[in-house]
């Protein structure tokens, strides 16, 4: 069984592509789930008052109490820091899709399922093709913030269709949705989702850690669409 996290940075909009010109979509896949949770949990004891200092918002912790880790509200030294902590021992795989919003087409933006579907399908196709990711039964976790843009079966649905059925790149994919707050995988590709989104807009602050991250081969592909 493999077993992939979801989350998203960004928006899918046309209308207003010109203020934010790229959505980033992060799939991480997980080799070892037991072992990544004690990093996380043993990077957020071991770092717990630099976090909570950032934690303007109180996204991270709630009158003291943590709720999750959130990309967002970390500074830049402790995203390094981060994801330094969790890129060790081959545990974890990173695949973003990178979409650049002005150069899709409008019409996918009429339902935006359709583009959040589609270029999840190119991605993952991508990758079981040049066997990235192997044959394989798939569980997908994605956060249920997402629900936004797909409905409850169609993602399942339209994977089990294209990739199952017509491609037979997989055995077989079960999509389940969660609360961020009650699964640390979904956190942890929510971190990872965020510090490209924060590349992006910012690459001198984050241009080594990407390329470092590229270099050991956690960041395994980025898959851009359109395609240019």
């Amino acid at each position: 069984m493999e077993y992939l996290f979801i989350d998203e940075s960004g928006s899918l909009t046309s209308d207003f592509a010109f203020i934010h010109p790229n959505f980033v979509m992060c799939v991480v896949r997980v080799k070892d789930i037991t072992n990544l949770r004690k990093l996380v949990k043993r990077f957020i004891y071991e770092n717990y008052q630099e976090i909570k200092n950032t934690d303007d918002n109180n996204k991270i912790f709630n009158d003291g109490e943590f709720l999750e880790i959130k990309g967002s509200s970390l500074t830049s030294t402790l995203k390094e820091k981060l994801a330094n902590y969790l890129c060790r021992g081959n545990i974890l795989e990173i695949y973003y899709v990178h979409v650049f919003n002005e150069e899709v087409k409008q019409y996918f933006y009429d339902d935006p399922s359709l583009i959040y579907n589609y270029v999840l399908y190119l991605a993952l196709k991508k990758n079981l093709e040049n066997k990235n990711l192997p044959y394989d039964d798939y569980l997908i976790e994605v956060d249920n913030r997402n629900l936004k843009h797909i409905s409850i079966n169609s993602l399942e649905d339209y994977l089990t269709i294209e990739l199952k059925l017509k491609k037979r790149l997989l055995r077989s994919v079960n999509v389940e949705y969660f609360d961020s707050k009650d699964n640390l995988m979904v956190q942890v590709s929510d971190f990872f989702s965020n510090l490209y989104f924060s590349y992006l807009k910012n690459k001198s602050t984050y241009e080594s850690l990407i390329n470092k991250l590229k270099k050991e081969n956690y960041i395994k592909d980025i898959y851009y669409y359109p395609n240019t």
